[in-house]
């Protein structure tokens, strides 16, 4: 029987609340579903087309990563308010609708149409101290450069990066996550004056980067032996040079055609965009969510991360800049 019909068939003195915590759903799902089974549309207009498509891939990402477990206002906070609520509520009910809430939606990955298209950073700490900075081209996996300090100030991070993506070629898009390091003004200025389109990664959810997740993992397993015995900051450096070596030159890779990351980013064709164009309508792109979405004064910081990745999620497939494999790489994080 349906939700509403149980609700119009009530015993005198229960109530709707009652039958909802019953259920294990909030009493504002308990209406909907009962307007929804009546033929009766809710909510404010939601947003369709390409932007319309990209707030769903981030719904269904996010509700895959979080096993289904967490409902519609959870979500709409950690997007920072700019996805509606009611989008949100079409994504959740079409996935119980078709599934129910055991099985989990599929989410299709995708690979960059070419090397030089995306980059990627993300930090290892190593023993005795400090951290390795790298950064990977997300398409053929080649570490494109890293380097150790015990301390990474914006004022130092900003010009590493800035020095290896000026030499070795600037990509369209760069993903990163949100430490401070990433998310300073110095940072995403130094990025907009060369036109790159920055990619945060949502908040708690290392699959984003997941390219530079598994490589740490590849890279933890060279240097383990060598960190368990009083290591010295030199020969940590010998063995992360090993490793960036081997990942790079020597090792064959499933995911790339048994070619090595740095064959693919040798010999692999660049595509060709109009960079002031792309990064022109990312940009409006970007500004009219966050116009049109306005987001709450304490929910201001997260809203301008999710503006730009929704952004970047209707430019990367407009420009046709990313493919979906047959049979994609399995994402594996390292803990």
């Amino acid at each position: 029987m349906a939700l509403w019909k149980q609700e119009e068939g009530l015993h005198q003195g229960e109530t709707v609340k009652s039958v909802c915590q019953d259920l294990g759903h909030s009493r504002a799902t308990q209406y909907r579903w009962k307007d929804k089974a009546r033929g009766k549309k809710t909510g404010p207009k939601k947003p369709e087309g390409e932007l319309g498509t990209a707030m769903e891939w981030e719904i269904r990402s996010l509700d895959r990563e979080k096993d289904g477990t967490w409902g519609t206002h959870p979500i709409y906070a950690f997007f920072g308010g700019v996805i509606p609520r009611s989008k949100i509520n079409e994504v959740l009910d079409e996935r119980r609708d078709a599934e129910g809430r055991v099985k989990r939606p599929h989410v299709k990955r995708y690979e960059f149409a070419a090397p030089q298209v995306a980059y990627s950073t993300d930090f290892i700490s190593v023993r005795p101290r400090g951290r390795v900075l790298r950064v990977l081209d997300e398409r053929s996996r080649y570490i494109l450069g890293f380097g150790h300090k015990d301390r990474w100030p914006e004022e130092e991070v900003t010009p590493f990066v800035e020095n290896i993506i000026v030499t070795l070629g600037l990509p369209f898009f760069f993903k990163h996550d949100l430490g401070s390091e990433f998310r300073s003004q110095l940072f995403q200025a130094m990025l907009r004056s060369h036109k790159v389109i920055a990619v945060p990664s949502p908040p708690h959810y290392p699959k984003f980067n997941g390219k530079n997740e598994r490589g740490n993992r590849t890279t933890r397993e060279w240097i383990a032996e060598t960190e368990q015995n009083r290591p010295t900051l030199s020969a940590v450096w010998e063995k992360l040079t090993q490793s960036t070596f081997d990942q790079n030159e020597s090792r064959p890779k499933d995911v790339l055609g048994g070619r090595t990351p740095a064959d693919v980013w040798s010999k692999d064709e660049r595509v060709t965009v109009d960079r002031n164009a792309l990064y022109s309508e990312w940009d409006a792109l970007r500004h009219e969510v966050l116009n049109r979405y306005p987001p709450d004064a304490g929910r201001r910081a997260a809203a301008e991360m999710e503006a730009m990745r929704l952004a970047a999620l209707v430019v990367v497939k407009k420009y046709k800049l990313v493919q979906y494999p047959v049979n994609p790489e399995v994402p594996k994080v390292s803990g």
